[in-house]
């Protein structure tokens, strides 16, 4: 039986959403799995975020960015086309707005499902932050709006990105599951955003944020059964993917030396043969309110879709995102 538990945080009236599940027993929870080091070379990597303060660092992690763009615009993409179908309430975070998917995207100018849908761009930014707090939820053991050094989530600034993003975190035992595995967690949570009526809380903030019609900026990472995904509203920043494939060094704050979350046996491909410098984005995010709220850890009832059966390329992941809506 798998066993789901959420904890989320909200920034009020910024409109700050966070929210992190945990799926296949609670190991993941209590402490790092032993996973036994590679063999295979390793590159050093620096994302680009900041990293705070502390120490500094490494964790050995296998990243595959590409495949994870290319999966989880599909995924949500279609997410939202099935959601403005079915049609459930959706509010805006702070309850003042919205009514349905379809009333609320309408809100924010979009017409169409496919408008809705196609709102949703890559932002290498929100990547690179996620591929960041990917790593130092690996280097916890535990998936946190917090970071190895003690300091809030919302310190991993970019460019201009000061003041936070929409975070939602996954974890399964799986350590082979994609993306699509994160994204079907954070999905699962449909029935309760309908109970909840459609408002934000800490049963129903993964899915309001992948449904969110402000969020328009995303970016994901996966590796080792952890899923992060970032976002933000309008945000300018490049839409192709930072292209890291292969096994990294990657470096963060109060690390204490190094680790690895690289599976035995692991055969990297060819890493790319040049990596894109970090990019400064243009466009500022509204300023934040300081005031958080208290992070909770409840059990969630409703288990969690379970796609990585159903394989990792975008039709499959598609087929099974429409049999669970028809399941609905």
């Amino acid at each position: 039986m798998t066993t789901t538990f959420t904890l989320s945080t909200s920034r009020r009236d910024a409109l700050k959403v966070g929210g992190l599940v945990v799926a296949g027993g609670a190991a993941l929870i209590g402490g790092t799995a032993a996973i036994a080091p590679s063999a295979a070379a390793s590159s050093r990597l620096d994302t680009g975020v900041h990293l705070g303060s502390g120490s500094v660092g490494t964790r050995t992690v296998v990243l595959d960015q590409p495949s994870v763009r290319a999966e989880a615009l599909a995924a949500v993409r279609q997410l939202r086309l099935d959601m403005w179908a079915k049609n459930p309430p959706l509010l805006s975070v702070a309850g003042s707005t919205g009514g349905t998917v379809q009333s609320y995207a309408q809100e924010q100018g979009y017409a169409s499902a496919e408008a809705y849908a196609d709102a949703l761009v890559w932002d290498q930014d929100m990547e690179r932050v996620s591929v960041q707090r990917l790593v130092e939820c690996l280097e916890m053991g535990r998936i946190e709006h917090s970071r190895p050094n003690g300091e809030s989530y919302s310190t991993a600034h970019i460019g201009d990105v000061t003041n936070g993003t929409f975070e939602i975190l996954a974890a399964t035992t799986d350590q082979s599951a994609t993306i699509s595995t994160g994204i079907g967690i954070w999905a699962s949570e449909y029935d309760k955003l309908v109970a909840a009526g459609g408002a934000w809380n800490h049963e129903t903030g993964h899915l309001h944020t992948l449904l969110n019609p402000t969020i328009t900026s995303i970016g994901f990472a996966a590796s080792a059964g952890y899923f992060t995904g970032e976002g933000l509203w309008a945000h300018s920043a490049p839409a192709e993917s930072v292209g890291w494939s292969g096994i990294y060094d990657v470096t963060l704050a109060n690390g204490g030396g190094s680790a690895s979350s690289v599976p035995a046996g692991y055969q990297a491909p060819a890493p790319a043969a040049s990596e894109p410098a970090s990019a400064s984005a243009s466009a500022a995010p509204t300023p934040a309110d300081a005031t958080t709220a208290t992070n909770r850890l409840r059990p969630a009832v409703t288990k969690p879709w379970n796609l990585s059966s159903s394989g990792s390329s975008p039709d499959s992941l598609l087929r099974g995102l429409r049999a669970v809506f028809r399941g609905k």
